[in-house]
């Protein structure tokens, strides 16, 4: 009874609408009794609303969901954007966060599959499609079996609709294409591992999503251990970010890991992350693992690409181009470009600017771990050695009259030019300096002397165009530990007299003296002429350094004596002792011996082409001039070596020729063109040469104040010139 006054009931309250459904009493003439009809209740659908929940914990992203708001805006016609990116990088949380904030946009529902395209089995067009038409209210009767037929009757369903659509985990574009409904008001997002690049001609827009920036990273990890926590322990929050690479799921695994123990403390955490070869294995909780996440994209690449993946993990640095690319697969440059693309479709790869590749940090370690031991040692291997190939072939353009020697100089050296000009080979040196240095690193903890030496000699060019004294300093360090373990004297010797050049530059004179004396030993042992003049040179600086004038005379001439003796000398070698000799000289007064031989010294230079070294010659020789009272003849050597200047790559020689002119300005009382060419030294020496630039600084302020003493004025009338548009600043 209960029943049927309910179905009594619904029917009457459907007939105020005009509709009759239920068990109803129809009342009429009564000709012989009561008839009841029944008629079937309609199915009530409810406006789909299947997106994933938004996480309480999402963050960052701010500029990633204004560029979805202005590809939707910038849309007339259907907006369909692909979010691409490795796993883990938060593609469906960002898609979910960004539709959710626009429901009212699409009010006649939200569909949501995931298409698990990196899976074992991938989830077919037709499946999603009939689980859609029912979120619309199609009946199973109502659902054609072909896929061609089910895509027809969605977007008719949808034709008129604004609806939202995110397709998650696609695999490929041709499992996309049949979910896409046609109405101008619906949104469809689709996220994917792979970058989707074909869904382009059906319109598609496309966002490479990132890991999260530092900031971002550490305010997830405080999401979950909360923010006193994470403040109390602030360096180790901001370290265990970096050591997850701000990816939000390694994030999420080490914030629930924390959270379940909330004693623990962060700093143990990172120092278990510290060791490379287990962190990956550590970031896992439950169901989620990195390190699996990570498998699913390797496993869908094809072997050869797989290969290459498995190789680049052992690239010594960050990021690389196609030829170390190459190296390490073993291949040409065009099959690996082709493996590169692959790798980059798949996210796998980024490219930071064009041409320059990198992993991140925690796909690096995937990639090594996925490599078996000796195909690592070999990829490794190969690329180091590429590193040093093209590291010398570049040093013999920027310094071609030096007497590197090595094995690989000797390899290279018959070979046509790999750079078109000194200027050419430096830039190559500085946008590679990170994975040289990386290499021989690599190089000394496989324990590779023979290669470790050789990136002394390949890196000099380098390092004496920078003056980057510390690494320069150790470099040369490392590598005549590696000659001394390869029990190579002459190689030790060769880099020991190297090794004195950068002590010298950067002022550590005591040790100039100890290493340039055990150099001069070996040289005496071995019977090496050339390394003893080079080495006594040292000594020589070194006590001129010390305001030892006189011995530094005796050195000098005992090398240079050595430079003249035709069975052993060299040329080049004796006009470099003529040039330290001639400054010498002018430190103790004696102008025209210093002429003399500094005008021997540039000849010389000049007839050999060492265009630095000759400029160097004539800014000593100008300097002599002036000091011997002939300014027109030091204003004419200066303003040679300006014009010389230019052909040199060395940024120091041309802060020498300006640091010159400037003194000589400033010795005939011109302080306003003194503050000329000593502010354009300065700029020259940047910021990486604080103790060159420092002296300039105190020149400047010595003659800022004579100017102003000699004027009386507090800018010397105004006439020095500080930066401004004549200095190229």
């Amino acid at each position: 009874m209960e029943e049927d006054s309910e179905q009594q009931s619904i029917g009457v309250a459907n007939a105020l609408s005009g509709a009759v459904f239920g068990t109803a009493v129809q009342a009429g003439p009564i000709h012989g009794g009561i008839h009841l009809h029944t008629a079937e209740r309609p199915n009530r659908v409810a406006i789909p609303r299947q997106m994933p929940f938004g996480s309480s914990r999402f963050t960052g992203r701010a500029e990633e969901l204004r560029l979805l708001d202005r590809m939707r805006s910038d849309s007339s016609s259907r907006s369909l954007t692909v979010v691409s990116g490795l796993g883990g990088v938060g593609k469906t949380t960002l898609a979910a966060q960004w539709l959710q904030r626009i429901t009212e946009e699409t009010p006649d529902g939200q569909l949501y599959a995931d298409l698990g395209g990196f899976g074992v089995d991938a989830v077919l067009p037709e499946r999603v499609l009939a689980a859609f038409l029912r979120a619309l209210g199609a009946s199973d009767q109502q659902i054609p079996d072909e896929l061609p037929e089910r895509t027809a009757l969605f977007r008719t369903m949808t034709a008129d609709k604004a609806v939202a659509v995110l397709l998650d985990n696609a695999g490929t574009a041709a499992q996309v294409r049949p979910l896409l409904p046609t109405s101008a008001q619906s949104i469809v997002v689709v996220t994917s591992r792979v970058r989707l690049i074909g869904l382009g001609m059906d319109g598609a827009r496309f966002l490479a999503l990132s890991p999260l920036d530092e900031e971002s990273a550490v305010e997830l990890l405080a999401s979950f251990v909360g923010s006193e926590r994470a403040a109390a322990e602030r360096d180790s929050t901001s370290r265990l970010a970096r050591q997850c690479g701000c990816l939000p799921v390694a994030l999420s695994v080490a914030g629930a890991q924390l959270a379940a123990r909330p004693r623990l403390r962060i700093s143990r955490v990172v120092t278990n992350l510290d060791d490379q070869e287990s962190r990956l294995t550590r970031l896992s909780a439950e169901a989620v693992s990195v390190e699996s996440i990570f498998d699913l994209s390797y496993g869908g690449l094809p072997s050869d690409a797989a290969r290459l993946y498995r190789r680049l993990g052992w690239h010594p640095g960050r990021e690389f181009g196609l030829a170390a690319a190459a190296a390490a697969a073993g291949e040409s440059e065009d099959e690996t470009d082709e493996l590169l693309e692959t790798l980059l479709e798949s996210n796998l790869l980024e490219e930071r600017a064009e041409g320059r590749l990198r992993f991140h940090d925690l796909l690096r370690l995937h990639a090594r771990s996925r490599c078996a031991v000796d195909e690592g040692a070999d990829a490794a291997r190969a690329v180091v050695e590429h590193y040093l190939r093209a590291a010398v072939r570049a040093d013999l353009v920027l310094m071609p009259l030096r007497p590197a020697e090595g094995p690989m100089f000797d390899a290279v050296r018959p070979e046509p030019a790999a750079f078109a000009s000194p200027t050419e080979a430096l830039a190559w040196l500085l946008v590679e300096h990170d994975n040289l240095t990386s290499a021989l690193r690599q190089a000394i903890e496989r324990g590779w002397d023979d290669l470790a030496w050789q990136f002394s000699q390949a890196m000099w060019g380098l390092y004496l165009n920078t003056r980057r004294f510390r690494e320069w300093i150790d470099n040369h360090r490392q590598g005549v530990a590696a000659a001394r373990r390869l029990g190579d004297p002459l190689v030790e010797a060769r880099l020991l007299v190297q090794l004195t050049v950068a002590l010298s530059r950067a002022g550590r004179f005591d040790e100039v003296v100890e290493e340039a004396r055990r150099a001069l030993r070996l040289a005496e042992e071995l019977d090496a002429p050339t390394i003893q003049s080079t080495a006594l040179a040292h000594l020589g600086e070194a006590a001129r350094r010390r305001h030892d004038g006189e011995e530094a005379l005796r050195l000098l001439r005992r090398a240079l004596s050595i430079e003249e003796q035709a069975e052993s000398g060299t040329e080049r070698g004796a006009a470099l002792r003529r040039r330290l000799l001639g400054r010498v000289l002018l430190d103790l007064g004696r102008y025209d011996e210093a002429i003399t031989e500094l005008t021997k010294a540039k000849l010389v230079l000049i007839g050999l082409s060492d265009v630095p070294n000759a400029t160097r010659a004539a800014v000593v020789l100008g300097d002599a001039h002036a000091r011997a009272g002939d300014f027109e003849a030091a204003q004419a050597e200066l303003t040679a070596a300006l014009a010389a200047v230019d052909q040199t790559s060395s940024v120091f020689v041309r802060a020498e020729v300006h640091r010159g002119l400037g003194e000589l300005h400033h010795r005939r009382d011109e302080f306003p063109q003194a503050r000329v060419h000593l502010q354009r030294a300065l700029v020259l020496l940047g910021e990486e040469n604080p103790e060159d630039a420092a002296a300039v600084r105190e020149r400047l302020s010595a003659i800022a104040a004579e100017a102003a003493f000699a004027t009386g004025s507090p800018d010397g009338e105004g006439a020095l010139p500080g930066s401004g548009p004549e200095l190229g600043t």
